[in-house]
């Protein structure tokens, strides 16, 4: 079952706000009784909020109502451990109680959400209203998203803060009560210093939240503060092992061919002056006609084995319109150049990603790193399961193209097998560089940097944040 993100969102906040403003411990109860809760956990008929007391207990009952499905391994106990490692960030002394912060969830779209099981005397909209501060020519610079803008999930606000902070605000923007003001108007990034200022002081506090891994420690990590340094000097690393994608076709004799599989995915690792190693899983999936979904997921330490591992949350995604200014960097050409998308391949079309793909090659500065195109080895192509020459297998793939792309058919596939084929390209292009500005180093810094929204340069306009994960 996929996770329900809302309901995810919705109990983490539960969890905080009870475990800092009520002071409920982090001690989780017994799976046994967690069981019996979830089966009915709004059968008490009680505003949990409004008892007298409160207790472990409680605070389940209270998450499992925000989120009905929430397993008890995997979400309940990650987010306790969370929950504890902000306790530990604000330094607050678990079982104390502490009131002076409002609670809010950063909503899907314009309006803050409210949550049900935190009283909405300790909930506050604010950074949903900085938001819809901007102008509609501000947002359109981080592409008219919350969260390309403001990567939190959830937040916290000194109540004592918020009519300053809205303030300031309007101050700096020259909006609200400082609409008519004849000062120097600023936008988004000197709304985004000021709000580093805030973070740092904890009084607006932006929260992304992830699954918590396994075995692995969770930790704090705040994010484009203004005095982050640059994270690019001294940049070092590239591509671990082999860059893959499978290329099969399968049920073409029965006249329903479909492809294998449609991601694009290699590991990376790199390292500058200013961070000893960042490790990650890239991933690139078909999204649309025109567009791919690209992800990376952070490695981690196993405590117990000690060995690297797969965090259980992505970072996030590339935003498509700067991978597409990638790829168009790294290869010359635009990522659907020579796709058609309402007609067949013409013959200069096929000659054009037949060559393609017959040549394509790693460049010798990718070291061992080989193109990965099947499940057995480098070049285990196949047509219903028969292997063949790349040649004849992508003479095939685009024969049997109609021109007709739509959601999970096998036109949308191809087209995302191509892209990919302008993947391993970019990755070329990185990796043949003599430039500083253009090398694999840098591209994959890029590719996570983006992905996770931390911002790697002057103008940048990510908002600052603290991540738990």
């Amino acid at each position: 079952m996929a996770a329900d993100v809302a309901g995810f969102e919705r109990a983490t906040l539960t969890a905080f706000y009870y475990t800092i403003t009520r002071g409920v411990t982090f001690e989780p109860i017994e799976e046994s009784v967690y069981k019996v809760l979830k089966e009915k956990p709004k059968a008490s008929g009680l505003n949990l909020y409004n008892q007298q007391g409160t207790s472990n207990r409680v605070l389940a009952q209270a998450m499992l109502i925000e989120y009905p499905s929430m397993d008890y391994t995997k979400w309940y106990l990650g987010i306790l451990r969370g929950a504890e490692q902000l306790s530990d960030y604000l330094r607050h002394t678990e079982g104390n109680t502490d009131d002076s912060y409002y609670y809010g969830r950063f909503g899907d779209k314009d309006q803050f959400d409210v949550v049900g099981e935190i009283p909405n005397s300790f909930q506050n909209g604010i950074l949903d209203k900085i938001w819809n501060n901007f102008s509609s020519k501000q947002k359109a610079m981080v592409g008219d998203k919350k969260d390309s803008w403001c990567p939190a999930d959830v937040y916290m606000v000194q109540k004592n803060a918020v009519a300053g902070i809205m303030n300031n605000v309007h101050h700096i923007t020259c909006t609200g009560d400082h609409k008519d003001s004849q000062e120097a108007c600023l936008g988004i990034a000197a709304v985004n210093a000021y709000m580093s200022n805030l973070l740092e002081k904890e009084e607006l506090i932006g929260i992304s939240l992830k699954q918590a891994t396994p075995n692995a420690k969770v930790k704090i990590t705040p994010t484009n503060l203004n005095g982050d340094p640059n994270v690019l000097d001294g940049l070092k690393g590239g591509i671990e092992g082999d860059v893959k994608t499978k290329m099969k076709i399968k049920n073409v004799a029965a006249g329903k061919h479909r492809w294998d599989t449609n991601s694009f995915t290699f590991n990376a690792r790199f390292s500058s002056t200013v961070n000893s190693n960042f490790a990650f899983i890239y991933e690139s999936k078909v999204s649309s006609i025109e567009n791919h979904a690209s992800e990376t997921r952070s490695r981690t330490t196993n405590e117990v084995t000690k060995n690297e591992i797969n965090h259980e949350a992505r970072n996030g995604s590339v935003p498509t319109p700067r991978l597409n200014r990638l790829v168009k960097e790294y290869t010359g050409s635009k990522l659907m150049d020579n796709i058609p998308t309402n007609s067949k391949f013409s013959d200069k079309q096929k000659e054009y990603w037949i060559d393609k793909f017959v040549n394509l090659k790693p460049h010798s500065k990718m070291g061992d790193t080989k193109f990965h195109f099947g499940k057995s080895g480098p070049d285990d192509i196949t047509i219903d399961n028969r292997k063949v020459s790349r040649k004849e297998f992508m003479e095939v793939a685009l024969d049997l193209y109609e021109g007709k792309p739509k959601k999970g058919n096998y036109d949308m596939e191809l087209i995302s097998k191509l892209r990919s084929l302008r993947y391993f390209e970019m990755l070329n292009g990185a990796a043949s560089s003599t430039k500083h500005g253009k090398s694999l180093p840098l591209l994959v810094a890029k590719l996570y940097f983006m992905s996770s929204k931390i911002n790697f340069k002057q103008g940048e306009l990510a908002a600052p944040f603290i991540k738990i994960q």
